[in-house]
């Protein structure tokens, strides 16, 4: 009997050590929710997600038309401008480049940026696919996207041709090209994801002025529903040349802008230099990622040592501070 008491004993004991042990670690845990609580309330907001951080990451975002057909066209020397060209978009972050058919590989070689991606191939036609490297090289859609990020930033991509073209000898010949639309989907430094597209309409003038209108009225349409299935209402950057002059009304162009909510940058270029612009930057945020214009104009250091422009087009940046938006914001 003595045994057995103290044998209970024991283990009455050992309960109430056990208890007052969970009642010291609950007691420490409740003053670490407190403490947490108040360090909360102190920095305003709700706590950031794992990865992502309200710090403001800054992104210089650079469009260029760069004239790539093949020198008996162009009636200079496209290498030695594209090698120019090459290097000089080393100083940007985001690189939308427009026309760089013949001459891709050079930029490739000279360009640092880790992410890389082009547009369509060229598939026009058996005919117009046999001739059109002769004027074009590796023609296709023109387009190239690089960006100075890490590989793995990378989230998704997604290239398509317009389905609308016209001009095979006149209003552009844009018929023998593959012209279409880039986008990229990257997830910042800061954890902001963004959706960065590169697009190339159809050019033309008279004699077939009105085909051309509905043909590039017809891309946009199709650009439209390319960012609402990729995009949805996601933070956007959409640029490149959109062939419509800056100083004259286009109600199909401002009914895409108007459409998906966007922002032109507003870059001015000096008239004594160029003809009125047809190149933009195109952004918006959402409720996740906030987009800040911070500067924009024309990137002059693309000329050459005599201070030729490397191409019949301006060169235009946009600078942006993008955030992740907190859930409290």
């Amino acid at each position: 009997m003595v045994e057995a008491r103290r044998a209970l004993e024991g283990a009455q004991r050992r309960r109430r050590g056990c208890r007052a042990v969970a009642l010291l670690l609950a007691s420490c845990g409740v003053g670490l929710q407190l403490a947490a609580g108040h360090a909360l309330a102190a920095s305003g907001g709700a706590a950031e997600p794992p990865g992502v951080s309200s710090t403001p990451y800054e992104l210089s975002v650079l469009t260029y038309n760069t004239h790539g057909l093949r020198g008996f066209f162009t009636e200079d020397h496209p290498k030695a401008r594209f090698q120019a060209i090459g290097r000089l978009i080393n100083a940007y972050d985001v690189v939308l480049l427009q026309e760089d058919f013949a001459y891709h590989r050079i930029v490739e070689d000279l360009a640092t940026h880790a992410i890389r991606s082009r547009g369509s191939r060229q598939d026009r036609n058996p005919i117009a696919d046999l001739l059109a490297p002769i004027v074009c090289g590796e023609c296709g859609a023109g387009l190239s996207t690089l960006i100075n990020l890490e590989a793995s930033s990378l989230i998704r991509r997604h290239r398509e041709a317009y389905e609308d073209y016209s001009g095979w000898f006149d209003s552009g010949a844009d018929a023998w090209a593959t012209k279409g639309l880039l986008a990229l989907r990257v997830r910042l430094p800061n954890g902001a994801v963004l959706d960065v597209y590169n697009s190339h309409l159809d050019a033309g003038k008279k004699p077939k002025r009105r085909e051309d209108h509905r043909t590039r009225r017809r891309q946009l349409v199709q650009l439209e529903g390319a960012i609402r299935e990729f995009s949805g209402s996601g933070a956007v950057i959409v640029a490149g040349d959109f062939n419509a002059r800056v100083d004259l009304p286009h109600a199909a162009l401002d009914q895409f802008v108007a459409a998906l909510g966007l922002h032109e940058s507003g870059a001015s270029i000096p008239e004594a230099r160029w003809r009125p612009r047809t190149d933009y930057i195109f952004y918006r945020s959402d409720e996740k990622t906030e987009i800040e214009l911070v500067g924009v104009g024309e990137a002059e250091e693309f000329v050459d040592r005599l201070g030729i422009p490397l191409s019949d087009h301006p060169a235009i940046y946009a600078r942006f501070s993008i955030r992740a938006r907190r859930e409290a914001d």
